[in-house]
Formats: C-alpha cells, sequence, structure tokens
C-alpha cells in the first residue's frame, strides 16, 4: 500500500514540474528570442515480483510480473525552431533568419543569445541591453575587415579623409551618323563679254533688254533695214536664227551684205565691250531694228531701232551681249550679275585682302594673289584668266600658310617638295561654278571655317582700289562651318578633397570612326600632360583604341591650391567591345561616369545588411564598411545551458561554438530593423497545463484512495 502512495507522490512532483515548465514558457511569451521549454516523463524504478520463465517441453513460457515505482521528469528540452519577426523600425534591432546566434561578451567570457536588441554605447561600442559587447570583426579606416573576431565600435562622429580621383570611367554613346561641316561660300554669279563667234542663244543683253536671249531655232527672226531721208531709198530684210544666223559673227556679216546706207562692226574697240556698233555711211539715215518674235531680241537692239544718224559716220550701238563666266575667260572681260563690267585693267594686281580661317587671320597684310611657278606676284594682263584666278585663290587660302586646328602653323617638312606648297585638305577647295559663281569650300569643323574673305584689285601706279571690282566680289555663306562635338562631365577631386569639374570633350573628324578628345577644367587648374588625343572606333560600333597624345597613359594636372598633383586613368571601356563607349548610328549620350574620388566625410546613417555587414553612409556620397557581426552555431543547441537574459552558455553537451560570418560559415541570415519573437504557441500551452491538471488530479487520487484504504485495515482491528 506504501508504493501507491509513493507512486501518486511521485506523479504530483513530476507534474508539478511540468507545470512550472508550462507557468515559464507563457510568462515568456512575448520575450524576445525565447525558445519554448517541454518536460517529457519517464518511467522510475520497477520491482520484479516473478521473474520471466522460458519455455520447457510442453509448457509455454511466462511472462515476468512488476511493480512500477511511479515516474519521474526525463529531460527539459528547448525547442529551437524559428519564431516570428516584429518590426521596430530601429537599425541596430537585428533578428536572425535561420539557425545560429548572436555572441556577446562581458570581458571575459561569450554568451550566446537570440535577442538581437543591440544599440550603441557612449563609446560607439554596439552592446545589448545588460551592456555585454557585440562580437564581429572591425574595419579599418578604408573598409578593409578584420580576421578576429571582437567588439565593434562606430563612433557617431566617424570621418573618412578625402581621396583623390585615380580613375575615372565614361560610358555612352558617339553618333557616327552626324556629319561635321565647312563653311560653303559663294559669290554672286559672274558674266564674262561675249565673243563674236558665240551663239546669240543664251547671251546676256546688258543695256535696254537686261535679260538673257531664249531663242528658238528657225523660228525667231530679227529685220534689219534704213531709211535715207529726203531720197525715198529704202531697204529692208529678215533673218531667221539659225538659219541666216546663229553667231555675233553671222548677225554682223548678214548685215553687211544687205544694206548700203550703214555697216555693222563688232570690231576690237566696241568688242571688248560686247556690243555691235553700226555706223552710217551716208546722212540722214534711219536704222530699223526689229524682232516681232522676241521681246528681249528686240530690246538687245532698241538703243538702235529708229534712230537716224545725221552725219556720216555717226555710229550707234547695241546692247552689251555677255555670257555665264567660265574658268577660260580672260579676267579683263569679266563682268558682275548685272552684267556691268568691273572696270579691270590689264596691269592691274589681285590681292587677298583679308581672311580669317578658324577665327585666326590668315595674313597680316594683303596676299597677291597671282603669282608665277617661283611663287612671285604678277600682274593682270590680256591672258590671265579665271582659271587663273581660282589656282591662285585656292593657293593663298589652303596651300600657302597652313595651320592645324589649334592654330600652330605647319613646319616647312610638311610642304610639297615639288611644288614648295602645302596640300590642302580634300574638302578645301576653290572652283568655278556652272553658274558662274566663285564657289570656297573650307574645311571640316569650326578650325577651319572660314569668314571675312575679301579680295581686291589694286592700280601699282596709284595703290588705290577698282571699286567695282571690289563691290563685286562679296561673299555669302550657303554653309556654315560646324563641328560635331560631346561633352561628358564629371567631377574629380584632389588629395585635399576639393572639388574639379572635368569636361571631356570628343570632336568627331573627317577620318571615319575617329575622333579626337580633349580635357577642360573649369577652375584654376593647369593640365601637365595627357590632356588630349584620339578614340577610334570599328566598324560596328566597338571601340578599338583609346589614346593620349605625345606619350601620356594619363591625365595629369596642378589643382592650383597647394594639392598634390592628380593623376587620372580615363576608361571609356574595354577595347573591342561595347562596354564603354560605343559608335551608333543614335544620339550622343552619357550614360555612366563613375569617378573613384571624394571629399571628406561624416556619417550620416548606418545599415546592417542581411550577411551582418555594418556600412556607414557618408554624408560626401560614399559608402563603407565599418564591421561585419559574427553568429555562432552549435551541433546541439538544445544542449546549451540557459543563464539569465535569455542568453546561453556551453555546456559539455552542446559542442563548442562554431564562429563565423552569416551565410557563409553560419547558414543564416540577419534581417535589421525587425526583432525575433517568442515561439511559445499559447494554445498548445494551455492544452498541456490542463493536462498537467488532471495528471495532478489522478495522482492525488491515488493517494487519497490508498489513504482511505490504509484507514480501513487500521480499522479491522476495532
Amino acid at each position: 500500500m506504501s508504493k501507491s502512495l509513493l507512486n501518486g507522490l511521485a506523479g504530483i512532483r513530476a507534474h508539478q514540474t511540468q507545470m512550472d515548465v508550462i507557468g515559464n514558457n507563457i510568462a515568456n511569451l512575448n520575450t524576445v528570442g525565447y525558445k519554448t521549454a517541454r518536460a517529457t516523463f519517464q518511467e522510475t524504478l520497477n520491482q520484479t515480483i516473478a521473474s520471466a520463465q522460458p519455455p520447457v517441453g510442453g509448457m509455454g513460457g511466462v511472462n515476468p510480473s512488476q511493480i512500477g515505482l511511479g515516474t519521474a521528469i526525463g529531460a527539459i528540452k528547448s525547442t529551437f525552431t524559428q519564431g516570428n519577426l516584429q518590426e521596430t523600425g530601429s537599425t541596430t534591432d537585428l533578428a536572425i533568419l535561420g539557425n545560429g546566434f548572436f555572441v556577446v561578451n562581458d570581458g571575459e567570457k561569450n554568451f550566446f543569445t537570440r535577442n538581437g536588441s543591440f544599440h550603441f554605447d557612449a563609446n560607439g561600442m554596439v552592446v545589448n541591453n545588460q551592456g555585454l559587447s557585440v562580437r564581429g570583426k572591425q574595419a579599418d579606416a578604408r573598409g578593409k575587415l578584420s580576421n578576429e573576431v571582437g567588439s565593434i565600435t562606430i563612433p557617431a562622429d566617424k570621418k573618412i579623409p578625402a581621396q583623390a580621383t585615380t580613375g575615372v570611367s565614361f560610358s555612352g554613346n558617339l553618333n557616327s551618323e552626324e556629319q561635321v561641316l565647312g563653311t560653303i561660300t559663294k559669290t554672286k554669279p559672274f558674266m564674262a563679254t561675249a565673243d563674236p563667234a558665240e551663239d546669240f542663244n543664251g547671251l546676256y543683253a546688258n543695256g535696254t533688254a537686261e535679260t538673257f536671249l531664249q531663242l528658238t531655232r528657225g523660228m525667231d527672226t530679227l529685220t534689219v533695214g534704213y531709211e535715207v531721208t529726203g531720197t525715198g531709198e529704202t531697204a529692208e530684210k529678215t533673218f531667221t536664227y539659225g538659219i541666216d544666223f546663229t553667231t555675233i559673227d553671222d548677225l554682223v556679216t548678214k548685215i553687211n551684205d544687205a544694206a548700203t546706207g550703214f555697216n555693222g562692226a563688232f570690231n576690237a574697240a566696241n568688242g571688248a565691250n560686247g556690243q555691235i556698233q553700226f555706223a552710217s555711211v551716208q546722212a540722214g539715215v534711219r536704222l530699223k531694228m526689229i524682232s516681232d518674235t522676241s521681246s528681249a531680241l528686240n530690246q538687245s537692239f532698241g538703243n538702235v531701232n529708229g534712230r537716224v544718224l545725221i552725219n556720216v559716220a555717226e555710229t550707234v550701238d547695241s546692247d552689251e551681249f555677255a555670257h555665264v563666266a567660265k574658268d577660260t575667260d580672260a579676267l579683263l572681260k569679266l563682268r558682275n550679275a548685272q552684267g556691268d563690267r568691273v572696270d579691270l585693267v590689264a596691269g592691274d594686281r589681285l590681292d587677298l585682302k583679308s581672311v580669317t580661317i578658324g577665327g585666326a587671320e590668315l595674313y597680316a597684310t594683303s596676299e597677291s594673289i597671282l603669282k608665277d611657278a617661283a611663287g612671285t606676284p604678277t600682274l593682270i594682263d590680256a591672258t590671265t584668266t579665271l582659271q587663273q584666278l581660282r589656282t591662285g585663290l585656292q593657293e593663298a587660302l589652303f596651300q600657302r600658310a597652313r595651320k592645324d586646328e589649334n592654330g600652330v602653323a605647319f613646319p616647312d617638312s610638311e610642304k610639297d617638295p615639288t611644288t614648295g606648297l602645302f596640300t590642302a585638305e580634300p574638302e578645301e577647295m576653290v572652283s568655278i561654278e556652272d553658274d558662274g559663281t566663285i564657289r570656297i569650300n573650307g574645311g571640316l569643323g569650326i578650325a577651319r571655317g572660314i569668314e571675312k574673305i575679301q579680295i581686291g584689285a589694286i592700280d601699282p601706279a596709284t595703290n588705290l582700289e577698282r571699286a567695282k571690282f571690289g563691290g563685286s566680289v562679296s561673299f555669302f555663306d550657303s554653309q556654315k562651318a560646324e563641328d560635331v562635338t560631346h561633352i561628358m562631365t564629371t567631377t574629380v577631386f584632389d588629395n585635399m578633397g576639393q572639388a574639379h569639374d572635368l569636361n571631356l570633350k570628343f570632336k568627331k573628324t573627317r577620318e571615319a570612326g575617329k575622333w579626337s578628345w580633349n580635357v577642360a577644367l573649369t577652375g584654376n587648374e593647369k593640365i601637365k600632360s595627357g590632356g588630349s588625343g584620339t578614340i577610334r572606333f570599328n566598324a560596328d560600333g566597338s571601340l578599338q583604341a583609346f589614346e593620349y597624345l605625345a606619350g601620356a597613359t594619363a591625365l595629369s594636372f596642378d589643382p592650383g591650391n597647394n594639392a598634390d598633383f592628380v593623376e587620372i586613368e580615363i576608361g571609356v571601356g574595354l577595347e573591342q567591345s561595347f562596354n564603354g563607349i560605343t559608335h551608333f548610328a543614335a544620339d550622343s549620350t552619357t550614360t555612366s561616369v563613375e569617378p573613384d574620388g571624394y571629399p571628406p566625410g561624416s556619417i550620416e546613417t548606418i545599415d546592417v545588411d542581411d550577411k551582418g555587414l555594418v556600412s556607414a553612409n557618408f554624408d560626401n556620397g560614399e559608402r563603407r564598411p565599418m564591421a561585419q557581426l559574427v553568429l555562432a552555431q552549435f551541433n546541439n543547441p538544445a544542449g546549451l545551458l540557459k543563464v539569465q537574459d535569455s542568453m546561453f552558455t556551453e555546456s559539455v553537451n552542446s559542442g563548442g561554438a562554431i564562429v563565423g560570418d552569416p551565410g557563409i560559415t553560419v547558414q543564416a541570415k540577419l534581417i535589421s530593423k525587425k526583432l525575433e519573437q517568442s515561439n511559445v504557441d499559447i494554445a498548445e500551452e494551455f492544452a498541456r497545463l490542463i493536462m498537467a491538471q488532471r495528471g495532478l488530479q489522478a495522482n492525488s487520487r491515488v493517494i487519497t484512495t490508498s489513504d482511505d484504504i490504509m484507514n480501513e485495515l487500521i480499522n479491522l482491528k476495532r
């Protein structure tokens, strides 16, 4: 009977312990990082009343007979399942997602916890709510993490020094379709005095008609005649263009054959003026010169028709006939766009009075345009042609005084050894156009843009200029010189932290796939070397080469503020690739610029990533690792020994702590601004609580029942 009393007592004790465990779980329902515990029961010793007997002969075996001696708590185990995460908004609140423990230290010993409620102390050290330091790896001033695990400190007044820029990488596109333009400038059309052998059709009649003759062969006619006053003598004949006459000479011949009252002549004196002159051979001759089919032809003889020549050998002239100037025309026959003579005289000198190319004056004084093979200035004569003017102007503008795009004169070594002249660029030329204009094409780009061209005819005897010629040779731009440029801009820093605005300017050249580049700094900086070069592209738009001029390998400049010289390597991508600057038929762009320097900075904010890396964001835009938290894991986390304040220590059955980086050594993630709640399931705990209560009640009934029976036994004596 005493055994039943003792068994009931053992049951009460075990269920009381279970109640204690359940009560502790419920008490820690809202404890950060708490892991629920569970008490498990086991039997204690058993008393054997009869031993087991084996089967013998025809008899079967007998099972043992045993009476248990009660129950006891076999184990109280913690369950390390994941708790829910609760948002806090504090960067230093951390939750572990997965296995592992934070490591904290009291100065002598490590402790382990799932409670990630951390903060900074007065010295900037990361600690828990009890002031124990949180363990991790400290980063140095440049952000390199130490291999040693210890306390981590991030002072609020932490600053980083300035770093001079050493490299800058540009990417984007340079438009392959845009074209560099050169100056196109022209004069108004020029004409030249007609020759007697020229076809009437297409000639300009300067005088009464002031127009071009457009005659139709076999249709347009000219009637020629005369009447002698007082004698009644008359004569008249009609000539058809293309049948009776075609050229000026033809018409003069027909007139002289048909008329006796006057003669026509296109002689040396008047031929220079392009006129047909009519002279009377007797007094009182009234001339007739009329066209009923062509108003222009009719008007060109309007000064002649109806004119009375009173005296013998008296003369009258037709309009002056001229044609659109050709390069073979003599300069002395040159006329302006209105057909007026420009009054050039044999012996005049043609000068290029002024011209600027690329904004720089080409000649300090007037330069003679006409020169012989030896380069000696020559004067206009009867044989000097418009072609000679074109050739002389070509040489004067583009072949005598060559300068590069920076205004630096070409060395004499670059002259053609045969001609002694520099070679013009392919675009640079002077031409005589079909409409009689003088056209000048300048070199490509603003650096070869042409302005302020003035040409003059000078009388060497008086050194006076021929005003009519000078007024006729005026140039009008039909196209301005334009560069194709694109500027990529970034900011670089010297070692004192001062910012410098750097502009990388690209300018397209005439060579396919080639651009020049140069660096401009907007302050008092002085570029020492590496400030210019070229960039070339392949036909598919990929980078072929990026080169510095003069053998430089990087940009070097003096910041102008007593800081050290800045050496910057300019990156535009890998050769034969598209990962930097490209050359496609699309708008020029700058998609990214990545300099590596920065000014001094102070901490603005910190954050923690899922691998425990603590990074500081500085007010200079830099972000730098400051520390990395470590985690510990155990082969048997249930074997850890609980101590106060939600912490654990190692036990002989937990195994040693394996300390390392989250996500690498320890397969877990850290979540910033969250805390892990306890994993206590309140419904499950209440169910266990009911079961414990029923167990206690049942065991207490065993004791009271045993007591009642013992009382009955005692009462047997009575």
